[in-house]
């Protein structure tokens, strides 16, 4: 039993490994077996829920301002979340690690289509629910049954650990003496963390200051995915202000593409779909 990062250590091959987690630390996991000429047959992969994934091509800096057009399109023609992401499934902008799948979960990852094909390659994976232990005998208790592993030749990689877990939503700006860091734009920490500063240093009030960055949670569903895409909408119109400032960090995902070009985008596309996504922002 050992933690992801003790791969890169490893001294001898297994006749079998178990990855225990499907998230991206997962993912890389199982990519590094395969990179290293792992069989796929000798790789079972616990997925205690399976997730939806972005193309992280699209989201390049060169074509992420065009992903954003798509991603407000579908955002504001579907009723629904389960709509949206299955709008983007077919645009393939999202994907599953598995088509005939159901999934209702959410975490900002990305893959790219290579890595997709990749992982597909291992089939042997086991949808049981979350590890409860392993015990002496190499025996996986899950939380719907059981997986038998041999305790001397099998290597179990633990890859369950949460990244970014979600947490209470609190006031940004909680009083005049306490700011409590949390995202206001969606699944971008450092940015957050730099809109947030900039606000402290030119805005006085508290209650404008917590109009430009409401909380954007980590998502864990389709529905709070679409809620926190839409808070970041909101903050981004409050914050318009401070527009010149926000087009000078190199943080802004955005900022690497032409400034006209973008400029020219926003008011073309983008424009047209704010009244809706605004109006939308009060339904999630």
């Amino acid at each position: 039993f050992i933690p992801v990062n003790g791969l890169t250590s490893l001294k001898e091959a297994y006749n079998e490994y178990v990855i225990m987690g499907n998230g991206k630390t997962g993912i890389d996991a199982v990519l590094f077996l395969l990179d290293r000429g792992v069989n796929p047959s000798n790789i079972k992969w616990i997925i205690s829920r399976d997730f939806w994934w972005f193309d992280r091509a699209r989201i390049a800096p060169d074509k992420i301002f065009d992903w954003k057009m798509d991603t407000c399109t579908a955002i504001a023609e579907e009723k629904d979340a389960d709509a949206i992401v299955e709008r983007l499934h077919r645009e393939k902008i999202l994907y599953k690690i598995h088509d005939d799948v159901d999934i209702r979960a959410f975490r900002c990852a990305t893959i790219t289509p290579q890595e997709l094909n990749s992982v597909r390659r291992v089939t042997n994976c086991i949808r049981l629910g979350k590890v409860r232990r392993i015990d002496e005998n190499g025996t996986i208790i899950l939380e719907k049954g059981m997986v038998e592993t041999s305790p001397t030749s099998t290597l179990h990689v633990d890859c369950t650990a949460c990244g970014i877990p979600r947490r209470p939503v609190m006031k940004v700006f909680k009083d005049e003496n306490t700011i409590v860091l949390q995202s206001m734009a969606l699944c971008q920490s450092v940015w957050s963390a730099a809109v947030i500063a900039m606000v402290e240093a030119n805005e006085t009030e508290d209650d404008v200051k917590n109009s430009m960055t409401n909380v954007c949670p980590m998502p864990d569903t389709p529905e709070n995915w679409v809620h926190s895409y839409l808070t970041q909408i909101k903050n981004l119109v409050a914050l318009k202000p401070h527009q010149k400032d926000l087009d000078g960090m190199r943080l802004k995902n955005v900022a690497t593409e032409w400034y006209f070009q973008r400029m020219w985008k926003g008011m073309t596309q983008f424009a047209p779909l704010l009244p809706t996504l605004l109006e939308k922002a009060e339904q999630f």
